[in-house]
C-alpha cells in the first residue's frame, strides 16, 4: 500500500452520514411512540439506562457484548442461550447481570435484545422478542425468505416496537469509502463488479446457507449503492439442503455486469470486491484495505478493528432508534434484500430443473 493510503482508526462516519440512515422510516422510531403518544416501554427507556439482552454466546455475540460495554446509557442485563452454564460464563466474562436458558423467561427483564443465535433460529427468536414488545436487532439473515421478513415487519408494527436487521457490511469502513467514491462519480461509469468470498470449511453443529447468509452481504451492498439489482442467474451447490456455495450473475445500472462467488468449501480462503469504472477501479477485502489506480482513493486499516467498529456504530444507531431517534437501516430495506434473495433462489431452482430435464432427455 505504501504511504499514500489513508489510515482510519475511528468511527466510520458522523451520525448524519452513517450507513443506512433513514428519514421517516415506517418501521422505525415512530412505532415506539405511535399515533397516540409514547408507549410505556419507550417512555421508560428514555428516562433510564436501557436494559439489553443478547441471544447467543458465540463470536459475533462477544463482539456486540464488548461494544455495549463502552455505552454508559446501556445496562447489560441478560445473556440467553440453551446451555445455561455457557450463558453464565459469557455473562460473567462480559459484565452481564444474569443469564437464562429460555428466551421467554428473560424478555420481561429487558427493553431490547440483539439476536446472535445460529442463523436458522433468527426468525423464531426475533418473532418471540417482538411478540413480547421488546425492541429487536437481529443478525443477518433475519429469516429464510421475504415473506418471513414481511411477517416480522407486521409483527413489529402491530406491537409498535422497533425492529432492525444487522446490515453490518454497510458500516464497514472500506465499503463506506467505496460508496462515497461511487456517489461522487470518482470511478466514472461502472463497467463491472466482481465479489469473491471463499471460506475454509469449519466444523460446527449448524450450517449456514451460502445464499441467504454470505451472499446476502454483497447483494445488500449493491442494493444500497445502486438502488436496483437485476438478477440474471444463480447456481447453488449442493442443490438439496443448505448450499455451501453460490454463484450469482446480475446487472446494476444500465449495463454493468456483476458476478458474486461464495463458498464455505475452499481450502484456499480468499475475499475481495473489485469495482471497475471507466475512469478508475477500486479493490477491497472489505476490512483492511482499499486499493486503486488512483492513490487518492486508497486507504488502509486494521481489519478486526474495522469490523468491531462497524458493529459498534450499528449498535449505537439501534440504541438511538430504540429511544425514538433516527438511526439504522429501515426494515423495508431488509424486506427488499430478502425478496431479492428469493428471486435468486428461484433462478437457482429453475437452473437445476433445466439440468435434470437435460439429463432425462439424454437417456431418451
Amino acid at each position: 500500500m505504501g504511504t499514500t493510503g489513508r489510515l482510519f482508526t475511528g468511527s466510520v462516519l458522523p451520525p448524519e452520514r452513517r450507513a443506512g440512515a433513514s428519514l421517516g422510516a415506517p418501521l422505525g422510531a415512530e412505532w415506539l411512540a405511535g399515533a397516540g403518544g409514547s408507549t410505556a416501554r419507550s417512555a421508560v427507556t428514555r428516562h433510564r439506562t436501557m436494559r439489553i439482552g443478547i441471544v447467543g454466546y458465540g463470536t459475533v455475540a462477544s463482539i456486540h457484548a464488548r461494544q455495549l460495554a463502552s455505552e454508559s446509557s446501556v445496562t447489560r442485563a441478560v445473556v440467553i442461550g440453551p446451555d445455561l452454564k455457557r450463558a453464565r460464563r459469557f455473562a460473567n466474562a462480559y459484565g452481564f447481570a444474569d443469564a437464562a436458558d429460555k428466551l421467554e423467561d428473560a424478555l420481561a427483564r429487558v427493553d431490547a435484545v440483539i439476536v446472535c443465535s445460529p442463523s436458522a433460529l433468527h426468525y423464531e427468536h426475533a418473532c418471540t422478542s417482538l411478540r413480547h414488545g421488546v425492541a429487536t436487532l437481529v443478525e443477518l439473515p433475519p429469516c429464510e425468505n421475504g415473506e418471513q421478513a414481511a411477517e416480522l415487519g407486521r409483527e413489529a408494527q402491530d406491537k409498535r416496537v422497533l425492529l432492525r436487521c444487522a446490515h453490518t457490511s454497510r458500516y464497514l469502513l472500506p465499503y463506506v469509502h467505496l460508496k462515497e467514491a461511487l456517489k461522487t462519480g470518482q470511478l466514472g461509469s461502472i463497467e463491472q463488479i466482481t465479489y469473491i468470498r471463499h471460506h475454509k470449511p469449519i466444523e460446527r453443529h449448524w450450517t449456514d446457507d451460502a445464499l441467504i447468509h454470505h451472499a446476502a452481504h454483497p447483494v445488500d451492498l449493491l442494493l444500497d449503492w445502486f438502488g436496483e439489482v437485476v438478477a440474471l442467474g444463480c447456481v447453488i451447490s449442493p442443490k438439496d439442503g443448505n448450499p455451501r456455495s453460490a454463484s450469482i450473475l446480475a446487472r446494476v445500472e444500465e449495463a454493468a455486469g456483476v458476478t458474486i462467488g461464495i463458498t464455505y468449501a475452499s481450502h484456499l480462503p480468499h475475499g475481495r470486491l473489485l469495482v471497475v469504472g471507466d475512469r478508475h477501479a477500486m479493490e477491497t477485502d472489505g476490512f483492511s484495505y482499499v486499493r486503486s489506480d488512483n492513490e487518492a482513493l486508497e486507504l488502509s486499516a486494521e481489519g478486526q478493528t474495522v469490523y468491531e467498529r462497524a458493529i459498534h456504530d450499528q449498535d449505537v444507531e439501534f440504541i438511538r432508534a430504540s429511544r425514538g431517534k433516527m438511526g439504522g437501516v429501515d426494515w423495508n430495506e431488509t424486506v427488499r434484500l430478502m425478496r431479492m434473495l428469493d428471486a435468486l433462489r428461484r433462478l437457482a431452482v429453475a437452473a437445476g430443473k433445466r439440468e435434470r430435464r437435460k439429463e432425462e432427455d439424454s437417456y431418451g
